[in-house]
């Protein structure tokens, strides 16, 4: 039996506490949309979400698959500067 982890940032339903990220899982396929405009620029807030999601999905014994989605047009698109100092 599969028992929910401690870590706050899992749940089998959309996050509202997730800043840049969307959040969903059903039928063992966890699906994470990138959601931070314009370009999806990671910051340190947006990738400690997806560290926290990562971490509460390695202990999920159901989970089949991760889905990496983009709410704009481009997944990914480099690191925010203004983010590190």
């Amino acid at each position: 039996m599969n028992t929910e982890p401690e870590n706050p940032y899992y749940k089998d339903k959309i996050m509202t506490e997730l800043t840049h990220l969307k959040f969903e899982k059903a039928n063992g396929v966890a699906r994470i949309t990138l959601d931070r405009p314009k370009f999806n620029m990671m910051n340190i807030e947006m990738m400690d979400e997806l560290n926290g999601r990562f971490e509460a999905l390695l202990q999920d014994d159901e989970l089949k698959c991760i889905v990496l989605y983009a709410r704009q047009t481009l997944l990914y698109w480099g690191g925010s500067c203004r983010s590190q100092t």
